[in-house]
């Protein structure tokens, strides 16, 4: 049984007082996200048998706060109005992985841990980073995304670690260049 959505202005966040300007880019990403998260789980989880998975809504709240608190220090301390696609990817990466908002519900007795059960937190994050540069997951190739997938999982990174490989794809798609089938 689905839950009811979470009333995001009710819940408070423990880190003071919340600029409007940060509640509303929280609002939006949060709202990207959940799109994301029902089209990951319609088109791709559901037919592969995948099923139990939940979108914790109030640690994606404190996720998306976060990542919106954060581009307004970057901001700040940088003197700039706003941070490229680049580096909103690799926050929001960062915070999506942290918090870990995608829960299972239901975990069948004796089931086999899928591959996309396991890294449920780690594709959503890549999606929706891939989706703020504009750029198709379908043209990594599979093992460049596998890789990308286990990285996010298994390592240790910080917000600047993803950005030199999010600036090269941002370049690619700007240039409007006819790219081979898979990179």
């Amino acid at each position: 049984m689905a839950q009811p959505p979470v009333n995001i202005d009710a819940i408070s966040y423990p880190y003071g007082s919340m600029p409007d300007e940060v509640r509303e880019q929280a609002r939006r990403k949060f709202k990207t996200i959940s799109v994301t998260f029902d089209f990951l789980k319609k088109n791709q989880w559901e037919p592969e048998g995948i099923d139990g998975l939940h979108l914790n809504e109030e640690i994606l709240w404190v996720a998306c706060v976060s990542y919106a608190h954060d581009l307004r220090r970057l901001s700040d301390f940088h003197s700039i109005t706003i941070p490229d696609d680049p580096k909103k990817a690799c926050y929001l990466v960062k915070w999506i992985t942290r918090t870990r908002p995608i829960q299972f519900q239901a975990t069948p007795l004796g089931s086999k841990p899928t591959k996309m059960r396991l890294f449920a937190n780690e594709l959503l994050a890549l999606r929706v980073a891939l989706g703020m540069l504009k750029f198709s997951p379908n043209i990594l190739s599979e093992d460049t995304f596998e890789l990308l997938l286990y990285t996010l999982k298994y390592r240790h990174f910080d917000e600047g670690s993803f950005l030199p490989f999010f600036k090269v794809l941002k370049s690619i798609k700007d240039m409007q260049v006819k790219l081979p089938a898979k990179l």
